[in-house]
């Protein structure tokens, strides 16, 4: 009887003392994969929204609200439709929201640094008792993403990919440039093209003789594929966030996958 009292008692306390009662919602795997890279296992992070999905056109679900009642803090990128809502309808008194309004994309390496930076900020002040632990991790992931930017710039020059002329989804632009590819037009989501714009991007893809079409798997992996079948192009879709394809839990991996997916497209290795 002494045993199973105990066994009991260890079971609630691994319950209760799960990541040390420090958990974070977040809306993306975008901003779910860097609290992780700084908290590891001793923060217990909570997605709200699937990997494949725009955060832009997501709705909150009631389990949501409840989630964070329970849980008040949240991070959001501030684009979010659902944000001001979420704001007005949680009551818990300690709910507090931490916007990471960064623009560009968090696959650059460059960008990835900063936010973490700032991830490692908030997290410390919210859980000044492992401060230490997240600095640590902050610069063991430091070094490998500057060893990774050195690794991708070396591949697609290697390759053959810089001064590629592109026409990609517009969230995409600032990346495919940072890897060295020529972007010569953009477009948005598949809602917002028309015949007349489809018409103009296979004329000027014609005219500067576009290599690539690219698509942003969220905002839809086969809008721009009308223009590469009227090019006789390539057809490539990157994801823009982490769990968009396989085996891509952080942004590293991401931008990893996203690469092999473009060389194989034209019979390379990564």
């Amino acid at each position: 009887m002494k045993i199973l009292k105990l066994l009991f008692f260890l079971f609630v306390f691994t319950l209760n003392s799960f990541a040390g009662g420090r958990k974070l919602v977040v809306t993306t795997t975008l901003i779910g994969s860097v609290v992780k890279e700084i908290g590891k296992e001793e923060i217990d992070v909570e997605i709200l929204i699937p990997p494949g999905e725009c955060p832009g056109h997501f709705d909150i679900k009631v389990n949501d609200i409840l989630t964070l009642e329970k849980n008040p803090y949240l991070f959001v990128h501030g684009y979010e439709n659902y944000f001001k809502k979420i704001k007005r309808i949680v009551k818990n008194p300690e709910f507090k929201v931490f916007i990471l309004k960064e623009e560009r994309n968090w696959q650059i390496p460059p960008v990835h640094l900063e936010v973490l930076k700032k991830v490692l900020e908030i997290v410390s002040d919210l859980f000044p008792d492992k401060k230490d632990y997240f600095q640590k991790n902050f610069l063991i992931r430091k070094k490998e993403i500057i060893t990774f930017e050195s690794e991708i710039k070396e591949k697609i020059k290697k390759n053959g990919f810089l001064g590629k002329k592109v026409i990609c989804q517009k969230y995409l632009e600032d990346l495919l440039k940072y890897l060295g590819f020529e972007v010569i037009d953009t477009y948005g989501r598949k809602e917002d093209l028309n015949p007349q714009k489809i018409i103009s991007f296979i004329e000027r893809g014609k005219k500067e003789k576009v290599e690539i079409v690219i698509d942003n798997l969220q905002a839809g992996p086969d809008t721009g594929k009308v223009i590469s079948d009227e090019l006789k192009i390539p057809h490539i879709v990157f994801s823009n966030f982490p769990g968009g394809f396989k085996n891509t839990e952080d942004l590293t991996k991401t931008l990893r996958e996203n690469l092999k997916c473009l060389f194989k497209k034209y019979g390379k290795e990564y």
